[in-house]
C-alpha cells in the first residue's frame, strides 16, 4: 500500500518539480549536464525530489534533444563532422562551442565542481588552437607586447 493514500483512493500524488514554475529551466539544466545537487540548491528544491523527477519524468528523447541540439542523433553528428572535411581548427572551435555552452549551464546552476572541470577543458582547447595557429609558441612562458598600449587599439603581439 502506498503511503499517504487512503484505501480505495485513486487520487494521484503530484511531483513537486513537475508543478514548479521553473520546471522547464530545471529540466534543461539537468539534461544539459548541470549537476542535480547544485541545481536543486539554486532553485530551492530538495535534491531527492529533483533526482526522482529526473529519473521518472524526463523522457530519454528530451534528454537526447537537449544534449544533441537540432541533430537527430549522436551518429548524425559524427557523420556530419566526418563528411564536412573541416580542418582541425574548425573542429576545435566546434568542441569549444559545446564546452562553452555546458560551462554556461553549469554557471547558471551554480555547479562549481563542473565549472572547474569545464574551465580546464576550455583552457586546454584554447591552448591547442593557439599552438596550431602559432598564436602561442611551444614552450612559451610569456607574451610580450610591442608598441604602446592605447585604449581601442590592438597592439602587435609577439610570442616568445
Amino acid at each position: 500500500m502506498l503511503r499517504g493514500r487512503r484505501p480505495g483512493s485513486h487520487q494521484q500524488i503530484k511531483c513537486g518539480i513537475c508543478l514548479h514554475p521553473e520546471r522547464g529551466r530545471l529540466d534543461f539544466l539537468v539534461c544539459s549536464g548541470a549537476g542535480v545537487q547544485p541545481t536543486a540548491k539554486k532553485f530551492g528544491v530538495s535534491y531527492d525530489s529533483l533526482r526522482n523527477h529526473v529519473a521518472k519524468h524526463i523522457s530519454q528523447s528530451y534528454r537526447d534533444a537537449v544534449r544533441l541540439g537540432p541533430l537527430r542523433s549522436e551518429e548524425q553528428l559524427r557523420r556530419l563532422v566526418a563528411e564536412s572535411g573541416a580542418g582541425v581548427i574548425e573542429n576545435l572551435k566546434a568542441i569549444y562551442s559545446g564546452l562553452a555552452s555546458r560551462w554556461l549551464h553549469a554557471f547558471e546552476a551554480g555547479d562549481d565542481h563542473k565549472l572547474s572541470l569545464l574551465t580546464g577543458k576550455l583552457h586546454a582547447n584554447l591552448e591547442m588552437q593557439a599552438r596550431i595557429t602559432k598564436q602561442l609558441s611551444p614552450g612559451c612562458r610569456e607574451v610580450r607586447y610591442q608598441g604602446d598600449l592605447r585604449v581601442g587599439e590592438w597592439p602587435h603581439v609577439l610570442a616568445c
